[in-house]
């Protein structure tokens, strides 16, 4: 009986992929409780990837001074330290600079 569900609730789970309604929609109209859909959604592994645990995957390492840009503002005991990073805001640097006179 609990197999019969399963392909049940498959044959639900591709319809409602194909359906282009939401979930909700979907579960409104064929009288679906939502938690139900959703549970087995998960229990079916429906629309989730599967990659086997010795697969590897493509990393890219990038510096983090790559990723820096704009104003870093410190205020170690009030020796004032501004760095001005690549792609820094002039207006948002003179609003600053306002503020700090």
């Amino acid at each position: 009986m609990p197999h019969e569900r399963n392909e049940e609730m498959q044959a639900h789970l591709d319809a409602w992929k194909t359906s282009g309604l939401t979930q909700v929609e979907y579960c409104q109209q064929n009288n679906i409780k939502s938690h139900i859909f959703t549970y087995y959604k998960s229990k079916l592994g429906y629309g989730q990837a599967k990659v086997a645990s010795n697969t590897l995957m493509p990393v890219q390492i990038v510096s983090e001074q790559s990723h820096r840009s704009g104003i870093t503002i410190s205020l170690p005991d009030n020796n004032l330290s501004i760095d001005i990073n690549p792609g820094f805001d002039p207006q948002t640097l003179q609003q600053v600079l306002t503020l700090l006179k």
